[in-house]
């Protein structure tokens, strides 16, 4: 079977339609310091170059068919996607990617997963997903960005910047949801007749991309595997 990533499913005129994906961080399902570090930190180099990151997120176990690998490709393409589309948005496709991941529960794919992906600047990247932490545990979505004079720390949905040579804060972000964010852009692309350039299609193909060669390093039990070409963020 052909990867998911190079299966056309619908190519309109460009004249003819807006598509703009809901896959996943830019706007929806994100929080909002997210958007922060990309746009006022990455971006504008606020405190230098990036010199390593760590996103996480984890769960109980999902219910009913999320369980059957098939069809929700488990949790490595079900919940552990949103942090590698995320750092394909900020940093760009990586050359290469190894990732250790483990089935739990019969039948439901990789349920525990640790990615590094390798850039040509050698900066430490990981990202990790786990749905098996039972008990009272819930839901958690963190990260941690070094750069060369400071860094962020998004918690408990509070983003903390801890600049090397003052002292830290807590980031004001902004009250509205990612849902309305994406909506509300969405929308104004469209009465304004301008093409989306934020959640584009093309970026969500190149998240699968990158998802499909972590599945196969994870097959080979984190052998380094290749992407094609590097695309700008």
């Amino acid at each position: 079977m052909p990867p998911l990533s190079a299966t056309p499913v619908y190519s309109p005129s460009s004249s003819a339609v807006q598509l703009m994906e809901q896959l996943v961080h830019e706007f929806t399902m994100r929080p909002p310091g997210y958007e922060l570090i990309c746009k006022s930190v990455v971006d504008e180099k606020r405190y230098g170059a990036v010199k390593a990151g760590y996103f996480f997120r984890g769960s109980g176990l999902p219910q009913e068919w999320f369980l059957d690998g098939d069809k929700s490709g488990g949790c490595i393409l079900d919940m552990h996607i949103h942090d590698t589309d995320i750092i394909h948005w900020l940093f760009g496709k990586p050359d290469q990617v190894s990732t250790l991941a483990r089935n739990v529960i019969p039948g439901s794919g990789y349920d525990i997963l640790s990615t590094h992906y390798l850039y040509p600047d050698g900066k430490v990247l990981n990202a990790q997903a786990d749905w098996t932490l039972e008990g009272d545990y819930g839901f958690s979505m963190t990260f941690r960005v070094n750069f060369e004079k400071g860094n962020l720390v998004f918690e408990n949905g509070e983003l903390k910047v801890n600049p090397n040579d003052a002292p830290g804060f807590v980031a004001d972000l902004s009250p509205d949801s990612g849902y309305y964010q994406q909506i509300r852009y969405f929308v104004r692309s469209v009465a304004a007749g301008e093409p989306v350039s934020v959640c584009t299609p093309e970026s969500a193909i190149g998240s699968l991309e990158i998802i499909e060669a972590e599945i196969r390093s994870a097959d080979e039990r984190g052998a380094l595997i290749t992407l094609g070409k590097r695309l700008a963020a």
